[in-house]
This record gives C-alpha cells, sequence and structure tokens, in this order.
C-alpha cells in the first residue's frame, strides 16, 4: 500500500512538472537561434520576434505557454467579406501603429481553406492519376491548405494600438493582449487565405486578402537582403533580373503601405520570414506582468471569405477534401469511378 501512495505522489510530481516545463524560459539568447535562409531569418516554435528582427523566449511575455495540441480547436469560425476598396481605416499620432509581417510559421493550425479552383484542379489531377492506376490513387487534398499559426503578444498599454497584420502564406493570427492593452483596429493584409483567433469583442478588423490585395498592388513583400540566400544564388548572376523584380514588388508594396499608414512598409517592423510568435510592445518587466497564454482550443476565429474552410485533425481534413474530390470526380466522368480505371 506504502508503494502503491509512493507510486501516486511520484506520478503527480512528474505531471506537474511536465505542466511547469513550458513555463521555463530556456537559458541562452534566443536570436542565436535564428537562421538565414532563402527569404530571411527563420525561427522554431518557442522564439517570439520583437521590433527589427530582436528575438527572445516566448515564456517571459507570456504565462501559461504551451505548444499547439492536436486537438486544440476553435469553438467556432465565422466567415467576413475582404475589403472592397484598396484603403485601410485611418489611425493617428494618438495611436501605436503596430508593424508585424511574417512570411509563413512553422506552426499549422487545425483551419483549412481552399478555394472551388483549386479543389477542381485536384479533381482533375485525381481523375488522370486514376486513368493510369486506378484504386491506386486515393483522392488527397494538399496540407498546405492548413493555416499557420502567429502567437500576436500585445503588450503595448501607453497608447491605443493599431494591428497591421501581414503575411505571405496563409496564416492565422492569434492575438494574446495585455489586460490594460486597448486594440482599436486590426487589419490583416496577404495574399492568401487568412484568419485571426481571440481578438477582444468589439474591435473592428479589415481583411485585404487574395486577388483583392493584388488588385490594390498591396501583396505584401520585403526589401531583399544581402544576408538572403535567395539573394546570394542570384546576385551577379544571369538571373540578377529576378531580384530586380522583387526589389520592384516590394516598392509597389511600399508605395500603397505609406498612402495607407504614412510611413514605411519596413518601419520599426516586427517579423521575420517564418515566426511562430510576435511581440508588440515592451518586454513585461517582470514575470508576474506577463500576459495570459490564450490557445486555439475553444477560441472563436474569424476568417476571410473562402469557398470552403474547415476546422479538424488533419485525419479529418483528409476524409472531407478526399470526399470532396472523389464526388467531383465520379460527377465529371458520368459514374463510377471504375468506369475509368485502367483494364487489368
Amino acid at each position: 500500500m506504502k508503494k502503491l501512495a509512493l507510486l501516486i505522489a511520484l506520478a503527480g510530481v512528474m505531471a506537474l512538472a511536465g505542466c511547469s516545463s513550458q513555463e521555463t524560459i530556456p537559458s541562452g539568447d534566443a536570436r542565436k537561434t535564428l537562421k538565414a535562409r532563402m527569404r530571411g531569418y527563420v525561427s522554431v516554435p518557442g522564439v517570439m520576434i520583437t521590433k527589427n528582427a530582436g528575438a527572445d523566449w516566448i515564456q517571459k511575455a507570456v504565462s501559461g505557454y504551451r505548444p499547439l495540441q492536436g486537438d486544440d480547436l476553435p469553438s467556432s469560425v465565422k466567415s467576413a467579406a475582404i475589403k472592397s476598396g484598396c484603403a485601410m481605416p485611418r489611425s493617428d499620432r494618438t495611436m501605436h501603429v503596430a508593424n508585424v509581417h511574417v512570411g509563413n510559421s512553422p506552426v499549422h493550425s487545425p483551419v483549412f481553406a481552399w478555394s472551388k479552383k483549386e479543389l477542381k484542379k485536384r479533381t482533375t489531377d485525381f481523375i488522370k492519376k486514376y486513368k493510369r492506376r486506378g484504386d491506386k490513387i486515393k483522392p488527397e487534398g494538399n496540407f498546405g491548405d492548413s493555416m499557420g499559426i502567429v502567437d500576436v503578444v500585445v503588450t503595448e498599454t501607453s497608447k491605443p494600438v493599431y494591428l497591421v497584420l501581414q503575411h505571405e502564406s496563409s496564416t492565422l493570427f492569434n492575438i494574446h493582449a495585455a489586460q490594460s492593452a486597448n486594440i482599436v483596429q486590426i487589419v490583416v493584409i496577404g495574399g492568401t487565405d487568412a484568419a485571426i483567433a481571440n481578438a477582444p469583442d468589439g474591435v473592428p478588423f479589415v481583411f485585404l486578402t487574395g486577388k483583392r490585395a493584388a488588385n490594390c498592388k498591396a501583396a505584401p513583400r520585403r526589401m531583399p537582403r544581402d544576408y538572403w540566400r535567395f539573394v546570394q544564388n542570384v546576385k551577379g548572376t544571369s538571373n540578377e533580373h529576378i531580384l530586380d523584380e522583387n526589389i520592384a514588388m516590394h516598392r509597389t508594396y511600399d508605395r500603397w503601405f505609406r498612402r495607407n499608414f504614412s510611413f514605411g512598409s519596413e518601419t520599426n517592423l516586427v517579423g521575420i520570414e517564418k515566426a511562430a510568435h510576435v511581440l508588440v510592445g515592451p518586454m513585461p518587466a517582470n514575470l508576474e506582468m506577463r500576459v495570459p497564454f490564450r490557445p486555439l482550443a475553444g477560441a472563436a476565429v474569424i476568417a476571410a471569405r473562402q469557398d470552403h474552410i474547415f476546422v479538424g485533425t488533419k485525419n479529418d481534413y483528409r476524409k472531407k477534401i478526399g470526399s470532396q474530390i472523389k464526388t467531383l470526380a465520379e460527377k465529371a466522368v458520368g459514374g463510377t469511378l471504375s468506369t475509368i480505371a485502367p483494364k487489368s
């Protein structure tokens, strides 16, 4: 009996240790974990990006942090219209306009989005393969449909905060705001699917994404830098024109950005090519002042309107889109797939 009690006690201690391990602040310089890749620095989960490509540990700014779990499913997902015009809601000098720009995230969320056009192409590709290989081919989607998740930790409290959230691949921005932070506007700008989670109640938001962003010349682009692998690969070669094209795309975006926010798109930038967490505002003075972590589990998500938006595990997604592709394929061939299978 004593042995059983001891085992139970040890199990309890181990469980507590497991829970607190995510609260432990790693040692060392977080910025040394950043790696220069094709289009800038990339980071790993747990490393939070600060202004001007700075980095620190997320546990210094957030209490209760834990990595995304497989069953962290939002409670609801609502679609929102994409902005019709190209002008953003006005800001003024009384506001802190947060310039956040993340290319993509190393963490994928259980929120998936895809268009009718993409679904049609996948169905066409599936039919072509099925004609060659029959039922050895299964209808599958693309896990690129999963939105990367970026935690936006807001500690700025001296001014109302106007969040400008820019992205280059499908992204869900999860908001973690300090209790006294006053977020007055959220705008999300990007060339692909986007969503926000845990936005404070009543805060107005705008999505300028996809074709609308492209038509407005508002597809986010960063200025290429010499440490980018892409720049190193093409500079001084016959492909240097590609670098010139990227610089031109950045300047086009920068002009649009300046018209809307009165400063450059790289001014006081918070973000890098790949990041899972960013900090808007100062680092909390002590651990007691950290911002409570708000997981995706049970969160309300607002997504830019898309033909198909789905919440579930990877397996759930695989079944969902597989069923869609199979149904469309059977409709396209006018019957069962067996009619187009190769003859043995």
